[in-house]
């Protein structure tokens, strides 16, 4: 009886120094830290995934900051961050300052003033409108007003996004239901214009293809002033599903690079994770061991109206090609994104990888370096049957 009280008690005290531990634990987690009189306060908050130092939070009053380390502001929430001086005295001293990581940017609504759609058409604006945030990986998306497909007319309606540090897009359009959507068609650019506007001594002039330009004379398209040619090796045949080569990838690199063009390469991706885009890196360099090519190898995903399934924040998906173009500037080769303006302005923001711009206008108003720019997709070159990209490349 006396060895089982002993065992009783043995427990209880365990449950009372396990509870004084973890009590001991959440206080230290929680603890606030001031900073001494020795240091000026600069700023007490940091924007989640801003680039902050030591030095942008404190300056030391009677002394010299010896480490200046970068502070982690990848999630939101209090940070303890180590101050490490020497004081007035010529004395190493450490300090702790508490500071709080907060997310003011509004989610993106990725919609114009007027959205236009044919009677009858099923729409869910939750799904077909793209709607993110650069934190939060599923914010709140709806819109407000009522409309009926089946009926002719214009439909006020508004926009709302919220995430979940209470930042809130309000973005109010017109919803129009037309019997049919007119198109136009656009003139074809020929080659020759296109060399006589973009064509400079820091200028080359190429293009890029894939299966759809079918079987292309690259002799005849280099003789009329290609000078460089974008290559699609393949794609990944949706979300979660394998790689699959360009038909046309063999015979389009081996005809280029016996006409001396030099010659870049491009992937499709759907990833939505970092592991989706390591693996796709990798299957990536294994097709092209065999080739040698002097261009980028690009990393191009467009499956935007699939973003709001994909459980991702903004910040996750240039991670996502981070990942992918690590992976292949770590094994040696040249890594490029490319996006269209909007999407570079907007979304692409996290990452410092050389770019290339799709921008179909005659003058881009893109502000940002780009080592590419996609300026047409109706580009007509000897050689070719039909459409191509035509683009610039700055030396």
């Amino acid at each position: 009886m006396k060895k089982k009280m002993l065992i009783m008690g043995s427990i209880a005290i365990l449950f009372i120094v396990a509870g004084i531990v973890g009590i001991y634990l959440s206080n230290k987690e929680e603890t606030i830290y001031e900073p001494s009189n020795r240091m000026t306060i600069l700023r007490k908050e940091a924007e989640v995934y801003e680039t902050y130092q030591v030095s942008d939070f404190v300056t030391i009053t009677n002394g010299i900051l010896l480490e200046d380390p970068i502070v982690d502001t990848s999630t939101l929430g209090k940070k303890n961050i180590a101050i490490v001086y020497e004081d007035e005295k010529g004395k190493k001293q450490q300090e702790m300052m508490t500071i709080e990581v907060k997310d003011h940017k509004k989610p993106l609504i990725w919609i114009s003033d007027t959205y236009t759609i044919e009677q009858g058409t099923t729409i869910d604006f939750s799904d077909d409108i793209l709607c993110g945030d650069n934190y939060d990986k599923n914010p709140n998306c709806y819109v407000e007003g009522t409309f009926d497909t089946s009926k002719i007319g214009e439909y006020a309606l508004t926009f709302h996004a919220e995430d979940q540090s209470g930042n809130v897009e309000v973005f109010p359009f017109t919803l129009r239901v037309v019997e049919n959507i007119e198109t136009t068609t656009k003139d074809p650019i020929f080659l020759s214009d296109f060399i006589d506007q973009y064509k400079t001594n820091d200028t080359k002039i190429g293009m890029d293809v894939s299966k759809w330009q079918g079987t292309i004379d690259f002799k005849k398209a280099k003789e009329n002033g290609i000078e460089f040619v974008m290559i699609r090796l393949g794609t990944q045949n949706g979300i979660g599903k394998d790689s699959s080569i360009d038909p046309y990838f063999k015979q389009n690199i081996e005809k280029a690079k016996n006409e001396d063009l030099p010659v870049g390469i491009y992937y499709y991706s759907y990833a939505k994770t970092k592991e989706d885009a390591k693996e796709q890196a990798e299957w990536v360099m294994e097709q092209l061991k065999d080739y040698n090519f002097t261009l980028p190898i690009a990393f191009d995903w467009e499956c935007w109206h699939l973003f709001n399934q994909m459980d991702l924040s903004f910040y996750d998906l240039n991670e996502v090609a981070n990942t992918f173009l690590n992976t292949i500037t770590d094994a040696g080769y040249e890594g490029l994104l490319y996006g269209s303006k909007n999407y570079m302005e907007k979304i692409w923001t996290y990452q410092d990888y050389p770019l290339w711009l799709a921008h179909y206008t005659d003058q881009t108003t893109y502000q940002g370096e780009k080592r590419l720019w996609q300026v047409t997709n109706r580009g007509r070159v000897p050689g070719i049957s039909g459409n191509v990209d035509l683009n610039v490349m700055y030396e």
